[in-house]
């Protein structure tokens, strides 16, 4: 077993923010399903360093799961790429990492936009 960091990107417009919603589409929720059809349908638990709102895009989303695979953290950045995420997540890095690295602990800093479209 593994611990992966992930640093994502993201187009939040379709999703309705980053946390697990029981009937919403999420990010959290995307990945965990994407990380699931590798996993012989079992769930991963996916642990961001923080939330986003409905519609919230990001450029360098952190998080962090368990994962018991062979593949290396390039490989697993191609997988969920190439196979299993639609095109409006991509994971832009990836690393295994101690286990007592947390996302949410190990968050250096947020930086916010506000655009506002009239």
């Amino acid at each position: 077993m593994s611990r992966f960091k992930i640093t994502i990107q993201y187009d939040g417009t379709g999703f309705r923010g980053w946390q697990l919603q029981k009937s919403d589409r999420t990010v959290q929720g995307e990945l965990e399903s994407a990380l699931k059809k590798m996993n012989k349908n079992e769930l991963i638990r996916v642990h961001g360093a923080g939330r986003t709102d409905t519609g919230v895009h990001a450029t360098g989303q952190v998080a962090h799961f368990d994962f018991s695979t062979e593949m290396d953290s390039c490989e697993l950045k191609d997988a969920l790429n190439g196979n299993t995420l639609r095109n409006d997540i991509i994971i832009i890095a990836s690393g295994r990492m101690v286990f007592c690295w947390i996302a949410i602990i190990r968050g250096i800093r947020m930086n916010w936009i506000w655009i506002c479209l009239q």
